[in-house]
């Protein structure tokens, strides 16, 4: 659905001889859909737009240091989880965020689920994780600064 311009909106208005005083109605609601993708049967449903202050925090967490995963530094690789899930937080629905880190750690993080509830499913970092980032950026029309690391997953 296309909305006139403002301008021609008032244009039509004065041909038609309507008082410049007179107030229209110019809606300029925009609901895109979310940007969804399926992970091991998962669907995951992302924000379609993304707050100016959302993006003012994701440029943070991205500033703090390139993602990458030394395999000898356990600090590293926590800061590494950490970061990615912080951005997932950023760029999802709630609950898909709680799904998706909840894989990424490798535990329950529902409060919800009873102490003894299965663990989730593990994911792959570099075949499914970093892909996923990078898909929903790209849907946002933002690219990462500097390659993801390419370092092997566990």
């Amino acid at each position: 659905m296309t909305f006139p311009r403002p301008a021609d909106v008032l244009a039509e208005a004065l041909r038609q001889g309507q008082r410049d005083d007179t107030v229209n109605l110019v809606d300029f609601s925009y609901n895109p859909k979310p940007i969804q993708f399926k992970m091991d049967g998962d669907v995951y449903e992302c924000y379609p737009i993304l707050a100016p202050t959302t993006m003012q925090d994701l440029g943070k967490i991205i500033r703090s240091g390139g993602v990458s995963v030394d395999p000898n530094d356990e600090g590293a690789i926590e800061a590494t989880l950490t970061k990615i899930t912080q951005i997932f937080e950023q760029l999802m629905e709630p609950a898909s965020a709680l799904k998706m880190n909840s894989r990424i750690l490798g535990k329950n993080l529902d409060p919800n689920l009873p102490d003894d509830a299965p663990k989730p499913r593990p994911v792959d970092l570099m075949h499914q994780v970093l892909p996923a980032l990078r898909y929903i950026m790209e849907q946002h029309g933002l690219r990462p600064t500097q390659p993801l690391s390419d370092s092997p997953s566990g």
